[in-house]
């Protein structure tokens, strides 16, 4: 990958916590995972969260955005939650 006139080797698999590190948040880990941890300030300086979710993406086809979502609650109305299904019990 080629930023600020520097040419960078990514690692060829998806390392397994880059995931995780872009759903909290945790750019400089993620740059620095992905990047080298010389490379870490001169690339942070390049890139946003939005290009590093880009990168994840586009390289090892992850979708950082519905890993986030999906780890939020839904929002709550305040009352109590309507059963989905009937009770059932098992007979004894």
């Amino acid at each position: 990958m080629r930023l600020g006139g520097h040419d960078y080797l990514l690692p060829p698999r998806l390392p397994l916590a880059l995931g995780q590190y872009l759903v909290e948040g945790r750019s400089v880990d993620a740059i620095t995972l992905l990047f080298g941890a010389a490379a870490a300030p001169a690339v942070l300086a390049l890139l946003t969260d939005d290009d590093l979710s880009a990168i994840a993406e586009d390289l090892y086809g992850i979708n950082v955005g519905e890993s986030a979502a999906a780890s939020r609650p839904s929002a709550s109305n305040g009352g109590p939650s309507k059963p989905t299904s009937p009770a059932t019990t098992a007979p004894s």
